[in-house]
């Protein structure tokens, strides 16, 4: 878990319609030392914000609401160049292909897991480059889409060989 340094004066819009939820990332990311816009529950209120140009580090954003989804957001989001993090339940099909290479948190989900997720996205670190991942036998076997989602959250190690 990153420690809450990490995120201190960092400012992130929540939209979340489920208020337990929106509660627990609440929680998690205000005890990491974060501000919270929000949260929010629905398209119409994030954009007011937005439009409002609020300063915001990054957002995390639930694409189904209820009464409709969070699409304008991300565009609104992607049109200031706010960094985002999906957290969906939707499966890859579903979300629009241009938001497809967005990080995103699959539901269920850990707040903490939340936490860990915007402290890498705001470090912009862009994880193990193809050739990197490719060396190692386990990312060599899953396909280039999925490596590339997951890379932002890899960090590749030399482990020495064992000798007998």
């Amino acid at each position: 878990m990153h420690h809450a340094a990490d995120l201190a004066h960092q400012r992130f819009l929540v939209l979340e319609d489920d208020w337990l939820t929106a509660a627990d990332i609440t929680h998690a990311l205000r005890s990491s030392g974060a501000h919270v816009i929000g949260p929010m529950a629905t398209a119409t209120a994030a954009l007011e914000v937005i439009e409002k140009g609020a300063a915001l580090d990054a957002a995390l954003l639930d694409l189904n609401l209820e009464g409709g989804n969070a699409f304008p957001v991300v565009e609104a989001l992607m049109a200031r160049g706010v960094p985002i993090l999906l957290a969906t339940g939707y499966g890859e099909n579903v979300i629009p292909s241009a938001f497809r290479n967005l990080p995103r948190c699959q539901k269920p989900f850990q707040p903490e897991d939340i936490v860990r997720s915007l402290g890498v996205l705001r470090q912009g670190r862009p994880g193990p480059g193809d050739e990197e991942q490719g060396k190692n036998k386990l990312l060599a076997e899953l396909g280039g889409a999925t490596r590339r989602k997951l890379a932002p959250f890899l960090e590749l190690v030399d482990v020495p060989k064992r000798r007998r």
